[in-house]
């Protein structure tokens, strides 16, 4: 009877023993399990994961492929839907001790500025390190969606940035218990879990922690202004055709930490139907769809573009007002908007509100933007570009499916691109042009843009137009060549004293390009007043420099630069002179005048009181109530802030150049 119980004894603790969880596994031995993900198409599925120690001990700043496919696959296993146990399994089944959940209860689900997180630990094979892991749920709620969609006045993402100090307080609580004080780190997430990877990652990082951190379709995070220095662990692998990445917008001027990764699209790739064939069947067994084809980013491009017709800055997003359809007379600001999406987006229990908004917003200002909200449905649509099959799909493919550029097009005009060419630090586009038209292509790297050369195509013209090589947002748009059908165009002069993020960079290029403002060579001297000479000279450049006698004004010379533009205004009623005959051509022109020379010079008549949103009304002249009123109709002469006009104000060079190019908008 001894001997039996002995034996049990024994027995017992083998199992007890084959329970716990090794702490390292042997050196440089690789593992594959198999994980329960959520595929993001709205199913679930197994997949494999595999998973090797020896990738910590290469340098995080080496991009790892093995390392991001495990990283998509634990992604796909946060979004758990037992309460994180898929997640914790997977885990635990890679080696990971000590795993906690947090945020994973039901309970838990509407807390706004936080996430669903797992930590874990493990010694490291073959080395004397141990590995902290961190695996972030994406999106997770209506509340969540609402964070999304905040981004605050900082130079983080308010919903972001508060989700990752909640999860950094809980980490150093974590770190705590560890029997090391200097652990590695390894994090990943896809979307809002990418996004506070990204932020974790980076804070981590100024902390000079060792980080291998690999993000999927990452939204923006921060300020690019207040980037200040690299984070070579930090890779962000993106899809060109998924929207989520372009948000925040890129013209507010956020961007991630860490290198972006692109994913194959039509519109980067002349390889992307080869490579599609091999992605897709992953794609099928995962979800029982067909990969999507896409039309390229341009779906994406389009969608962007629209919001930054809407928001052209961030202060737009939450300040400037929309109205809506008739059932709904009030108006509503874009974060206002989509604040209500949120409900939608993320199933509230009480949708009503938020489904009567969306709809009347259908017959309103928003329309064209909830009627591309709409159409984002289908197996077809961005949003299945967004999903964790969609990357884990592609990522399979290794690193000959990524890319370290990408070049986004928005394009205005209905045209086809062709893929664009990449050589030794370059990349470009061809397009075929219509006979006398000429393709403008401006971005945020504007000063690099430049046409290469002209070539004659077999069809009618084409232009190459190359830059270089890195990441680099195009807007492309048709105009009428000045210069002739045929003819090559020429890249606009740049100036020293306009930086590339000034908010009137674009409009000043345009006009120097077209000759209607210039410099003196090196400097464009964007804050110095508007003349009245000047002001009627852009004014007479835009008509085409018509032939007109000299005479004029009698304080204006025959032979002043100025004297055929101040005879041309006279003539045209477009500009009077004092009670004296005097023009006074040096003295600055103000804001309302310059409005009153453009009303003039179309025979603009105003349509209705548009002064009335502007606490300053009551600054305007009489005579410049209805011309001002027409510019602000026209959308051509906008505020100095949301509710002042300043229109008694002198007006200065960059004001001139974003009046100019608007009128040219206007047709």
């Amino acid at each position: 009877m001894k001997g039996k119980r002995v034996l049990c004894f024994l027995l017992a603790l083998f199992l007890t023993a084959s329970l716990v969880p090794s702490p390292a596994w042997a050196e440089g031995e690789a593992r594959e399990i198999q994980v329960t993900i959520q595929t993001g198409t709205g199913t679930s599925a197994q997949a494999s994961l595999s998973w090797e120690d020896g990738w910590f001990t290469q340098a995080p700043s080496q991009y790892q492929q093995g390392l991001a496919q495990a990283s998509i696959a634990l992604s796909a296993a946060a979004y758990s839907q037992d309460q994180g146990e898929e997640l914790a399994d997977a885990l635990t089944g890679l080696g990971f001790e000590q795993v906690h959940l947090y945020h994973y209860g039901p309970e838990e689900e509407e807390a706004e500025n936080q996430v669903a997180y797992a930590f874990g630990f493990k010694k490291l094979a073959g080395a004397d390190k141990t590995l902290v892991a961190i695996v972030i749920q994406g999106t997770n709620g209506s509340a969540q969606w609402r964070s999304n969609f905040r981004i605050g006045e900082g130079n983080h993402h308010q919903g972001f940035a508060l989700a990752r100090d909640e999860m950094m307080e809980q980490l150093e609580s974590y770190l705590a218990a560890l029997p090391e004080d200097e652990p590695l780190f390894f994090l990943t997430g896809h979307s809002r879990g990418a996004a506070v990877a990204n932020l974790a990652a980076q804070r981590l990082t100024e902390k000079d922690k060792t980080v291998y951190c690999y993000t999927f379709a990452t939204p923006a995070t921060v300020q690019k202004n207040a980037i200040t220095e690299g984070a070579p662990g930090i890779f962000n692998i993106l899809s060109p055709q998924d929207p989520i990445p372009r948000l925040p917008l890129a013209i507010w001027g956020y961007g991630r930490y860490g290198q972006d990764l692109f994913l194959p699209s039509q519109s980067s790739r002349d390889d992307y139907a080869q490579l599609r064939e091999e992605a897709a069947p992953l794609y099928q067994s995962l979800t029982g769809l067909s990969l999507p084809i896409g039309e390229g980013c341009w779906d994406t491009d389009r969608l962007i573009a629209l919001l930054e017709e809407l928001a052209p800055s961030a202060p737009d997003y939450t300040q400037r007002s929309f109205t809506l359809g008739s059932l709904i007379p009030r108006q509503i600001t874009l974060a206002e908007y989509f604040q209500y999406l949120s409900d939608i987006l993320g199933g509230a229990q009480d949708q009503t509100q938020a489904a009567f908004v969306f709809l009347s917003s259908l017959q309103g200002e928003l329309a064209p933007l909830s009627q591309a909200l709409r159409s984002l449905q289908g197996e077809d649509s961005l949003f299945y570009s967004h999903s964790m099959a969609y990357y884990l799909s592609w990522l399979s493919l290794g690193e000959k499916a990524l890319d370290t550029q990408c070049a986004y097009l928005r394009l205005s005009s209905e045209t086809a691109l062709s893929p664009p060419f990449q050589g030794d630090g370059e990349q470009g586009f061809f397009c075929d042009l219509p006979l006398g038209q000429g393709l403008t292509l401006t971005g945020e790297e504007k000063s690099l843009l430049q046409v290469a050369r002209y070539q004659k195509g077999a069809r009618q013209g084409t232009l190459l137009y190359v830059l270089p090589a890195g990441e680099t947002q195009l807007t492309a748009s048709w105009e009428p060549v000045l210069s002739g059908p045929m003819g090559p165009l020429s890249p606009a002069p740049t100036f020293s004293d306009v930086t590339e993020d000034a908010w009137y960079c674009e409009d000043v290029a345009w006009c120097a390009a077209q000759g209607l403002l210039e410099g003196d060579g090196q400097s464009f001297f964007p804050q110095q007043n508007v003349n009245r000479a000047m002001a009627v000279t852009v004014l007479y450049r835009l008509a085409g420099s018509p032939q007109v006698s000299r005479a004029s004004f009698s304080d204006v010379a025959e032979d002043a630069w100025y004297a055929a533009p101040c005879a041309w205004a006279l003539e045209k009623g477009i500009a009077q002179g004092d009670d004296m005959g005097l023009f006074h051509p040096e003295r600055p022109v103000t804001r309302q005048e310059m409005a009153a020379f453009f009303c003039r010079f179309v025979g603009g008549e105003s349509q209705g009181e548009a002064l009335g949103a502007f606490a300053d009304e009551s600054q305007v002249s009489q005579w410049a109530r209805e011309p001002l009123s027409w510019s602000v109709e026209q959308g051509l002469m906008k505020g100095v802030s949301p509710t002042l006009l300043s229109p008694q104000s002198s007006l200065t060079r960059s004001q001139l150049a974003a009046l100019c190019a608007r009128f040219e908008k206007m047709g």
